[in-house]
């Protein structure tokens, strides 16, 4: 179906401008399982409410809760599917809130009454009633099964048929009269509401009944069919009606601004990792007992023995902190997808949960610091083993974020492991740096390897630490694996092919590319989820079209496979036949199937063309070629109009049908559809 959308009596196509005036509550409830309901609602206040709203904040919230009955439950958690919460209504109410306290103009509701009981689906609706009837809030629901008490809450109903067909639409109060005209009747001890909805659902099976071909709407309208009831409602339904004239709202409305709903949405962070902290324990315990045995296994005070004891607990933490890195976008995937249609800044969002997760961070790059500068043989302080872990960190946490993003739980954990360990195999440990360098594919990924800039810094720092005779000692071994000292003192070579790192400015700029590249992603993928897939359909649409359209206005037109105008015939012989007036074929032998769709066009370029009495006017005599290069317009003006025809008389041509078809070369799908006998020549 195809159609207009107004708003305000003016035709709208762009539906994204109204994303802070409309509130729009999904079926499934779509909320921070870790925040409590006031925080839930406070949260969504602090980033919708426009900046004209004179009100404190907090008021508002206190005003909404209270109106939807959630004053007793709002200092308890929303709870998870892991973790037990609030009840499914006062989920629902909850739903309901977060789009209330934005001040919507409008609110959408997908099912707000899905999974409730049918008490608990009537309160909530009228709860929903007063609240639109306060806030002077246009409300429309979707609802399913409603008691007729219920039903009669809505001021408007509209009933619509399987394929979006209308049957009807009006006061609530007037359906029943409505459909007592047409012989429909209810049952004494029945709800009208399952009434109307189980004569929608007969009428929608009989015509799914019908032959195949059958009309689909009936000459006679009646309530047997879909297509019955639509017909009645065409031509019996009641004109809308005029309403009371009511104040329009602007069309605009400006919330808060992206660096104050950073400062929002960094806080709203801080409080879900408070009440993780259990989980964020773990980490640090594991990070802690990992490095503990690792270097307690391979570091025994040997001249070499830290590289293999740098390069595997650096492994460990990719492993965790990649691990914790999910945690940070993937847990709330839907949440991300509400508040972006919702209108909330994209941009102010990730910012304010990357920089709560820097608070993480900061704490693994602590642990694990001071873990192995007391459990290992290391000459490095703890501050220089922190200041290149905590990049690191930051760099195995925007590396994860998109996958986080993109793929499922499962997937993106199992994502997190394979990365981690290509981290490890292209550091330059084991296989050796020198064997890794000298390809240049592992070259360009060794290039955007947190570890390897990591585990060459700590390596180096390291080194010179030692002393210039376990430096000489070391030389051999070093080499081997593609690390260089300068002969003069034997210190750390520390160019660009080499294994060593002098600084730990490259670790930060891969965080930094790392963190943009997540950034992108999240953008893009929620700019092709609320419509960008359409509008890129669109795009290439658009594009292909100007391209066919720059072709077909060159030197030589082209088909759809490169092929043009000036090609010989003998390309195209092979693709005619010849028809006599008995019909024979002449040359089915070379025929060649295309689709029926196909046209062909006339084409001047055979070398069959012939002279005659009529060789002034640039037409064949006799024999008339077309070619499979281009489809002639079947309309008999858009033929006189094509730009290929040889003459610009052809407007002098009057055309008369006849059924006379003597020999002429025509394509193998027989001539052009209505070709007719124009004067002496041919089609």
């Amino acid at each position: 179906h195809t159609g207009e959308i107004s708003i305000n009596s003016s035709n709208t196509e762009d539906m994204s401008r109204l994303r802070n005036l409309v509130g729009f509550v999904p079926q499934d409830d779509v909320m921070h399982g870790e925040l409590t309901v006031k925080e839930n609602v406070l949260f969504n206040a602090l980033l919708r409410v426009p900046r004209s709203f004179d009100k404190p904040v907090d008021d508002l919230v206190d005003a909404v809760l209270t109106a939807l009955g959630l004053t007793k439950v709002q200092s308890s958690l929303v709870g998870s599917v892991e973790k037990r919460g609030i009840s499914g209504g006062q989920r629902k109410r909850v739903n309901i809130a977060m789009e209330l306290v934005a001040q919507p103009a409008c609110l959408m509701l997908d099912e707000p009454t899905s999974g409730l009981d049918s008490s608990t689906a009537h309160q909530v609706i009228a709860e929903l009633r007063s609240l639109a009837n306060t806030t002077n809030c246009t409300s429309l629901a979707v609802i399913h099964q409603p008691r007729w008490e219920t039903l009669q809450l809505f001021d408007q109903l509209v009933l619509l048929a399987p394929g979006g067909y209308l049957v009807y639409a009006g006061h609530t109060n007037k359906v029943l009269e409505y459909f007592q005209k047409f012989g429909i009747k209810y049952p004494p001890n029945c709800n009208p509401a399952d009434e109307l909805l189980d004569l929608i659902a007969k009428s929608a099976k009989a015509s799914d009944n019908l032959p195949e071909g059958a009309p689909w709407t009936p000459a006679v309208p009646d309530t047997t069919t879909t297509g019955g009831l639509e017909k009645l409602w065409q031509d019996h339904g009641a004109s809308p009606e005029q309403e009371d004239e009511m104040q329009q709202q602007p069309m605009k409305r400006k919330t808060m601004i992206w660096p104050m709903a950073t400062i929002v949405l960094f806080m709203r962070s801080i409080v879900q990792m408070q009440r993780r902290l259990i989980t964020i324990a773990l980490t640090f315990f594991l990070i802690t007992l990992g490095v503990v045995l690792l270097t307690l296994a391979f570091d025994k005070g040997k001249a070499t023995d830290y590289i293999i004891a740098y390069s595997l607990t650096l492994l460990l933490l990719a492993l965790l902190a990649g691990i914790a890195a999910l945690r940070v976008f993937g847990s709330e995937k839907d949440v991300t997808a509400r508040e972006a249609a919702a209108g909330v800044k994209l941009v102010a969002f990730f910012f304010g949960k990357a920089l709560a997760a820097v608070v993480e961070q900061v704490g693994i790059a602590i642990i694990y610091a001071g873990t192995y500068s007391l459990c290992s043989s290391s000459r490095v302080d703890f501050w220089v083993i922190f200041l290149a872990v905590f990049p690191f960190v930051c760099a195995i946490f925007g590396m994860l974020y998109t996958p986080s993003f993109l793929l499922d739980g499962a997937q993106a954990q199992l994502c997190a492991i394979i990365l981690a360990f290509l981290c490890y195999l292209f550091c330059g440990a084991d296989p050796s740096f020198k064997a890794m360098w000298d390809v240049a594919p592992f070259k360009a990924i060794m290039v955007i390897d947190p570890l390897r800039w990591t585990y060459g810094y700590l390596i180096t720092e390291d080194v010179k630490r030692q002393s210039r005779f376990l430096r000489e000692a070391s030389v051999p071994e070093f080499e081997k694996r593609g690390y260089y000292f300068d002969r003069t003192d034997f210190m750390p070579d520390t160019s660009w092919n080499s294994g060593f790192v002098g600084d730990v400015w490259p670790i930060w700029l891969v965080a930094l590319c790392y963190h943009i590249l997540a950034l992108a992603a999240l953008v893009l993928l929620q700019w092709w989820r609320l419509g960008g897939k359409q509008q890129f359909k669109k795009l290439v649409q658009k594009v292909w079209c100007c391209s066919k359209k720059k072709t077909s206005n060159g030197n030589g037109t082209t088909d759809g496979n490169g092929h043009s105008d000036s090609d010989s015939d003998s390309d195209n012989a092979g693709s005619l036949r010849k028809i006599s007036s008995s019909g024979k074929d002449l040359a089915a032998q070379s025929s060649v199937p295309r689709p029926a769709e196909q046209q062909w066009r006339y084409s001047p370029h055979d070398d069959r063309y012939q002279s005659g009495s009529d060789s002034d006017h640039g037409y064949p005599v006799g024999v008339s070629h077309y070619s499979p290069r281009w489809p002639p317009p079947r309309d008999y003006n858009d033929w006189r109009r094509h730009p290929k025809w040889p003459r610009d008389d052809m407007h002098s041509w009057t055309p008369t049908p006849t059924p006379a078809m003597d020999d002429h070369y025509w394509s193998m799908r027989g001539p052009p559809p209505d070709a007719h006998y124009y004067g002496a020549h041919h089609w």
